[in-house]
């Protein structure tokens, strides 16, 4: 698993890189632009607890309607090396269970749209909002009558609104290839089953456009 001090490192090389990086040549305007962008994140739940480091994972696709605004669409990834729920997470006791680990189920998806402003020499800033699907551990008594035996684990999924910030650099190898290096946040609001979570990253996002 990623250590969080790995994160922190990558974040701030990162932007080291982009803010010392030479503008992007001047280009003509290509209007539509598709990327996926690959990196590192830190995920926070509402239960608290250290921080679970996670690989961030987004496809993206947008517009471009000016000089420097374009709009579009974001599937995002997070959580994906989470824990898988157990059947000895719980034991029976009775009509009562004994409670022998909660497994981090952590995994969080994101479909949000965005609008980005990108000035002149590549910075750039991209607000956004959607909905957003947590993944969380459950059980199921069995039998359904009577003191339970056992509990059967599956993992379960709701759903909530979510607002996501990104700002970054872009930069254009070509007239139709380019990369950008960005940091990310996302708050994304669950139900009563898995709370509130918020994932912070970093991103580099091979962007090509037509």
């Amino acid at each position: 698993m990623v250590s969080m001090g790995a994160v922190h490192a990558v974040l701030a090389g990162t932007f080291a890189l982009a803010l010392a990086s030479p503008a992007f040549a001047q280009q003509p305007i290509r209007r539509l632009q598709v990327g996926v962008g690959l990196g590192v994140a830190e995920e926070h739940t509402e239960a608290g607890g250290e921080p679970f480091a996670t690989p961030s994972l987004d496809a993206r696709v947008s517009w471009r309607v000016g000089e420097r605004l374009s709009v579009g669409a974001l599937f995002g990834f997070y959580g994906t090396n989470d824990q898988a729920p157990l059947e000895s997470d719980l034991v029976p006791n009775g009509f009562d269970v004994i409670v022998i680990d909660a497994p981090n189920v952590a995994q969080v998806r994101t479909w949000n749209g965005f609008v980005q402003w990108t000035t002149r020499s590549g910075l750039f800033i991209r607000p956004g909002g959607g909905v957003g699907w947590h993944r969380y551990a459950s059980y199921t008594p069995f039998p359904e009558s009577g003191p339970p035996q056992r509990y059967l684990p599956h993992e379960s999924s709701e759903m909530g609104l979510i607002f996501t910030l990104a700002a970054g650099k872009e930069f254009r190898r070509s007239g139709r290839v380019g990369v950008a290096i960005e940091g990310f946040f996302v708050a994304s609001s669950g139900e009563d089953s898995s709370g509130h979570r918020t994932v912070i990253g970093v991103n580099v996002v091979p962007l090509f456009r037509w």
